[in-house]
């Protein structure tokens, strides 16, 4: 009972963590854009995640003519509940301390949850959802690829929590940096958010969501965002204090933010030659480099 009420409580605040993060984004790119953003409700504007999922509740929700509801109405559940599973492994006795499975199952849910995207647009029946469900299909299929050779690199090695290792981000930089571009694509944010390209495609696969469907979805993109986080300290950095892993944690959430502000959209064709022609040669050399030295 005790363990069950203590998940329950991670849970609760992995929801609040997600949804400050929105507000927290909101003022970042407010005061980058010089303007200040919620700053109304309650103190500060700490009130406007929670009076936004108000509203997102009292909204009412319209189904598409074209569409399937019966399976059309589920999946932003799915990808809800996808996100909170993986939360509840992470945090769980299954989770950072068992890492090697935590790791086998996350890559099985980040592959299945290329699957429930591109259904979310084909079941929507709407044209506009499906050309951004196919051009995101191919984006994460290619950047999937990447993750899985670092992940089993970073086993490999073994560098990571070894007490007296500075962490595989010291001997392998470069791969580092490739890591952190794919949980940016992975987690179709910009400037590589090209399932959801505002400017073109009127938000992408999830056009026709509203109400709490919407919520729902952005609370599942947003939380992943904030996983990709905590595990890429956990696996490029051999720390034992809990309190700076939060700190390097929350500093990667922010580095979302800072992209975000920073740097204009990626053009498609470019972010593909960029998987295709100059990460995955590199991460090869790496890799086959370091399975000789392992060898000899």
């Amino acid at each position: 009972m005790r363990m069950v009420v203590s998940e329950l409580v991670m849970l609760v605040a992995v929801l609040l963590l997600v949804a400050y993060f929105t507000m927290v984004e909101r003022k970042v790119l407010g005061y980058g854009q010089l303007r200040k953003g919620p700053n109304k409700s309650l103190f500060m504007g700490l009130g406007q995640p929670l009076l936004d999922g108000v509203k997102l509740m009292m909204k009412s929700f319209v189904s598409l003519k074209n569409s399937d509801s019966g399976i059309y109405l589920y999946f932003p559940m799915l990808v809800f509940g996808v996100m909170m599973c993986l939360w509840v492994l992470s945090l769980s006795l299954f989770g950072m301390k068992g890492f090697p499975y935590f790791v086998y199952v996350f890559l099985l849910f980040v592959g299945f949850m290329v699957v429930v995207d591109f259904m979310l647009s084909v079941y929507s029946g709407s044209k506009f959802g499906a050309i951004g469900a196919m051009r995101g299909l191919a984006q994460m299929v290619s950047y999937e690829i990447l993750m899985g050779l670092i992940v089993i690199l970073v086993f490999m090695e073994g560098y990571c929590f070894e007490p007296n290792s500075m962490g595989l981000a010291v001997y392998h930089f470069p791969v580092l940096i490739i890591w952190w571009v794919v949980c940016v694509v992975e987690s179709n944010r910009a400037p590589m958010d090209f399932m959801e390209g505002e400017s073109e495609l009127v938000s992408g696969f999830n056009v026709e969501y509203g109400s709490v469907l919407f919520a729902m979805l952005f609370l599942g993109e947003y939380g992943i965002m904030a996983l990709y986080s905590v595990l890429s300290v956990y696996l490029f950095f051999s720390i034992e204090m809990s309190g700076l892993v939060v700190f390097m944690s929350l500093s990667l959430m922010m580095m979302f933010l800072w992209w975000r502000l920073t740097y204009p959209r990626y053009r498609y064709d470019l972010l593909m030659n960029m998987s295709w022609c100059v990460f995955l040669p590199v991460v090869l050399i790496i890799f086959i480099s370091s399975t000789i030295m392992i060898s000899l």
